[in-house]
């Protein structure tokens, strides 16, 4: 767990960086966590970091992603999810990557995905990734003290279709998905 302190103008914000990850073995890295680009105008602020990953990968049809999410808590509130903006535009990929939103609509992006954006495989490292918060959704203002946590979790891509899951062994190996008929 990183810790840091950032004081921008009179919005006092203190990082809390926090990797949830159950694929461990792909080394899932989030660094230099910091926020850039404050407007207090339009009430927005990047929040910026790199990313790596190993073994990642992508085909033609499916690929591995990171979901990436902030969440926020004034002083002594409750943790809340950060409103992150639903215009791709507004986010900064590196090259080589995606920052996909996967918004349907809504006035504010929960988190987004990042993703290889050609067919390849092997690790991942993309730096000064920025996300923008628009704080000002959230109901916070300028002066606002408080403290955030990036969250990050590898994901797998899978298309809407028709597919099957299981080992073909009719259920009978143990821990394992199989067709139960009706």
């Amino acid at each position: 767990m990183c810790y840091k302190c950032r004081t921008l103008g009179k919005i006092k914000i203190t990082l809390i960086f926090f990797i949830v990850s159950l694929a461990q073995a792909n080394n899932l890295q989030v660094e230099n966590v910091s926020l850039t680009g404050r407007n207090t105008t339009d009430h927005y602020a990047f929040v910026e970091f790199d990313i790596s990953w190993d073994n990642s990968w992508r085909d033609g049809i499916n690929w591995d992603a990171v979901w990436v999410f902030v969440k926020y808590k004034v002083i002594d509130g409750e943790w809340t999810v950060a409103f992150l903006s639903t215009d791709d535009l507004d986010n900064l990929a590196p090259a080589g990557s995606v920052v996909n939103n996967g918004n349907n609509g809504g006035v504010y992006a929960p988190g987004v995905f990042i993703y290889r954006d050609a067919a390849g495989a092997g690790s991942n490292n993309w730096d000064n990734i920025q996300l923008r918060w628009n704080y000002g959704l959230n109901g916070l203002n300028d002066n606002d003290l408080v403290t955030v946590k990036v969250f990050a979790i590898e994901m797998v891509y899978v298309p809407e279709r028709a597919f099957d899951l299981g080992d073909g062994s009719g259920g009978t190996t143990s821990s394992h998905f199989y067709d139960a008929g009706n």
